[in-house]
């Protein structure tokens, strides 16, 4: 099994090949001290959330390209405002990453569901519930990466700065890679009391 190192090592020479706009949009890390200060701050002590803060942080460019559907990595501002703010959700999911539509929650419970990330709720899904969609930070970047590798991810350049998604075959990525998700299987989002988990 990879280390969480050598996936984000991977992730940064897969986006250099595949997307090379969007890693050019991807800012600087702060330094350890602040990485470690803000955590503390907002309740978070994972050390895969650290080391993937260590190494890129939000975007230049708000406006600009991403790495994948679901945005980028929020900075710190960012996440406690909306910590702040949550009024829809448990506040045990955190805001880690955002493209304004879409944003991943990371789960900071103690128990089975620790460290899944879900989508929170937006109207394009219907959905009342965050849904859980990644098991963990590795099995996320592992997907982002298969999905570059696979063609599901293609950076179109001519077509605006936009990721283009091809979800026949991202789909099939995601599952492997994330079997007890509830976003990649069949579920009714009206019966949340048969899937909602944290």
């Amino acid at each position: 099994m990879q280390s969480f190192k050598s996936l984000i090592e991977k992730l940064d020479s897969t986006l250099r090949k595949y997307n090379p706009a969007a890693y050019a949009n991807l800012g600087d890390p702060i330094s350890s001290e602040e990485i470690e200060g803000n955590l503390r701050e907002i309740g978070i002590t994972d050390e895969n959330v650290k080391a993937l803060f260590a190494w890129k942080m939000s975007l230049k460019d708000e406006h600009g390209p991403t790495i994948m559907p679901e945005g980028a990595l929020m900075d710190f501002d960012l996440i406690k405002y909306t910590i702040d703010t949550n009024t829809f959700y448990d506040n045990a999911l955190i805001e880690l990453f955002n493209n304004f539509e879409i944003g991943l929650l990371f789960n900071i419970k103690p128990g089975p569901h620790y460290g899944k990330l879900y989508y929170r709720s937006t109207p394009e899904l219907f959905i009342k519930y965050p849904v859980s969609c990644y098991e963990s930070l590795p099995a996320l970047i592992t997907t982002v990466i298969e999905a570059y590798e696979k063609g599901a991810y293609v950076y179109d350049a001519e077509a605006g700065d936009w990721l283009e998604v091809d979800y026949e075959i991202l789909e099939p990525i995601a599952k492997k890679h994330n079997p007890a998700c509830v976003y990649w299987k069949s579920f009714d989002p009206l019966r949340h009391k048969e899937w909602y988990e944290i």
